[in-house]
């Protein structure tokens, strides 16, 4: 049963976003500091909370393959009533948005039209499934009292096998980040009317052999050469599944502007099987983050490549925080890549040119306690450094530096500040593409919703350009 009646809707309604509100005087007040230490003290139980919740989706009902997923320390874990309850419920909820996310694929893939009131509530119900799915961490909360339960399920690589095996990669970063040729078919679905304009979704092969999902919203009413910006999303950031449009910039949408939102690799609906979104790019480092860039650098390029396509005289790429990381490194390898796949402009919201800094010096390394864990299997700086070549911009943009605006937070303990302004510098970024705040990691994020200036510069320079 449909918990939304759309049969009399015919545009999609806003998803959860806080952009109306942090626009005004309110926005000042939440795009400070405090909102970073606020959210560091959440994450101290959110990570924890998600490996119970990630356990229990592989555990399929099964309070044995659930202990087995965590691990608990000690002793063999909860068992009981509340355990079966808490095992039910998200097991109850996942099935219930699975079937609900085929049968929207039915509805937005299938050949024939759609009615516009049955695309609407189609999407509502997929929202409403999903933020469900995602709201059930809450029946794990009881658990969290027990002691030892780890952010992630660790599967940290032996160094010397590691690099053994990257060895041919990191002397050729080139051909790691080659983007795929021929590109793979890119699959539309049926366009529906949202707030700012037209809503719709790609999806097409990714080089990991899954599926990739991008979402798309453009002006009602399209330009022939309408420019696009494809924007790549954070750690643990799944907008698709909860059913949120917080960091779209509408206000790209609203002057003129294509936005492609793709979902990352282990993402949303690309969530790999025991773990929760985002979470193996941890478990599995320092090789999650070749992974993860080599399958997120090659659907940048089919997405510029479909944007070309679609009559884009320019393509902007960027992101926040770990998407920041990712088209920063897409705008050095792009350099190798056919112009068609080459993007004109980058926009960077709170990066760092180490991701040996983000992942051992960084506060949400420590807060997963990744540098513990690297060091037990034997990383030294030494030898995360030599990863480098996979993981960190060099020195050569694809761009022009008058083509970059970077967004940097003072307070920023996760990208660091130092790191990130020695990449401007490094890069030669022009101090009217460079925005300082007094701000740490996310606030600084919040804050580009509050004060768009960034935003208004990128849209200027992809007019300009066109």
């Amino acid at each position: 049963m449909a918990f939304f009646d759309g049969k009399n809707m015919d545009r999609l309604p806003r998803g959860l976003a806080p952009e109306s509100v942090l626009k005004h005087r309110f926005g000042d007040w939440v795009s400070r500091p405090w909102l970073d230490r606020a959210a560091f003290g959440s994450l101290t139980w959110f990570f924890p909370l998600s490996r119970l919740w990630a356990a229990a989706n592989m555990a399929g009902g099964d309070p044995d393959r659930f202990a087995a997923a965590v691990p608990f320390a000690g002793d063999d874990g909860p068992e009981g009533w509340l355990l079966d309850q808490a095992l039910h419920g998200v097991r109850s909820a996942q099935r219930r948005y699975t079937r609900i996310q085929d049968e929207w694929e039915r509805v937005y893939f299938g050949g024939s039209a759609r009615a516009a009131g049955r695309l609407v509530e189609a999407e509502l119900e997929r929202r409403t499934a999903g933020r469900i799915w995602m709201a059930t961490r809450g029946l794990m909360a009881p658990i969290l009292s027990n002691d030892g339960i780890p952010p992630v399920r660790w599967q940290t690589p032996v160094p010397d096998a590691l690099l053994a095996e990257l060895a041919p990669m990191l002397t050729d970063p080139a051909a790691f980040y080659a983007p795929p040729d021929p590109l793979p078919a890119i699959e539309c679905s049926h366009k529906v009317l949202g707030p700012e304009g037209l809503e719709y979704w790609l999806r097409f092969p990714s080089k990991d052999g899954e599926t990739a999902w991008a979402k798309v919203y453009e002006p009602e009413e399209p330009a022939d050469r309408l420019p696009t910006a494809i924007l790549c999303h954070g750690l643990c950031v799944e907008q698709e599944l909860w059913g949120t449009t917080a960091g779209i910039p509408h206000a790209l949408i609203r002057q003129g502007v294509r936005v492609i939102s793709p979902e990352a690799p282990w993402h949303g609906r690309r969530m790999r099987a025991g773990f929760y979104g985002g979470e193996p790019l941890i478990a599995t480092a320092p090789r999650g983050a070749p992974d993860l860039f080599r399958a997120a650098l090659s659907e940048i390029a089919t997405l510029t490549g479909w944007a070309r396509g679609q009559g884009s005289h320019s393509v902007a790429i960027g992101g926040t925080s770990l998407g920041a990381l990712t088209t920063q490194l897409a705008a050095t390898k792009a350099r190798d890549w056919p112009s068609a796949l080459q993007p004109d402009f980058l926009l960077l919201v709170t990066t760092s040119g180490s991701l040996r800094q983000v992942a051992v010096d960084g506060e949400l390394g420590e807060a997963f306690g990744l540098d513990e864990a690297l060091r037990k299997a034997g990383w030294t700086d030494e030898l995360l450094q030599a990863m480098s070549p996979l993981t960190d911009p060099d020195d050569r943009p694809v761009m022009p530096p008058e083509r970059i605006v970077m967004v940097l937070g003072r307070e920023d303990s996760v990208t660091a500040f130092d790191e990130g302004r020695s990449l401007a510098e490094r890069w030669k970024v022009p101090a009217d593409n460079l925005y300082i705040r007094d701000q740490g990691h996310f606030s600084a994020a919040v804050g580009v919703i509050h004060d768009d200036a960034p935003l208004r510069q990128l849209h200027d320079m992809m007019m300009k350009a066109g």
